[in-house]
């Protein structure tokens, strides 16, 4: 009896621990810890220069930690995604100062194939661990930002790549 309480209460809480975020005009979605919320405009503006701001994110209670997504009208469904790994480098390289690579592949999520480029880097007021993820979506590009000040990443880490895991197309 005790177990199947126990495997109850792990199911629950694991079912109320994330949020189903559809990406405004696709069928792509993805899940977010319940633990974050829609960032403001004025957190968007200042967290993100204007070139490279996304068009929404979620994040815990002090933005340390967020989950940035968005489509762009880059249309890169006529190149390989091995290809563009290292143009996707040269870009990052010149403009984030002090990157510091962890992975750069190419992977499957729900049968869709995304760039997949971990790095660390330093901003302004912390250090930062991001995982970008870009793919062609209907001759546009999708992207997703899940980043974590240095100090933050050990503890989302695994509900980042969760998150990552879950993005799906309806």
């Amino acid at each position: 009896m005790k177990f199947a309480i126990l495997t109850l209460l792990l199911i629950y809480s694991t079912i109320t621990h994330s949020t189903e975020v559809q990406i405004k005009g696709t069928d792509i979605k993805f899940t977010a810890p319940t633990e974050f919320s829609a960032l403001s405009q004025d957190v968007l503006d200042r967290k993100w220069p204007k070139i490279n701001r996304p068009a929404w994110a979620v994040g815990n209670k002090n933005a340390k930690t967020t989950i940035a997504y968005d489509v762009k009208e880059n249309d890169i469904s006529q190149h390989s995604l091995n290809d563009l790994i290292p143009v996707s480098e040269q870009a990052l390289d010149r403009s984030i100062p002090r990157i510091e690579w962890v992975n750069r592949k190419v992977i499957s999520l729900a049968g869709r194939k995304w760039i997949f480029l971990e790095m660390k880097s330093a901003a302004i007021d912390a250090d930062i661990h991001n995982i970008l993820l870009l793919s062609s979506y209907k001759n546009k590009m999708i992207m997703f930002n899940f980043n974590s000040t240095i100090d933050e990443m050990p503890k989302y880490k695994q509900i980042l790549l969760d998150s990552i895991q879950s993005i799906a197309e309806k």
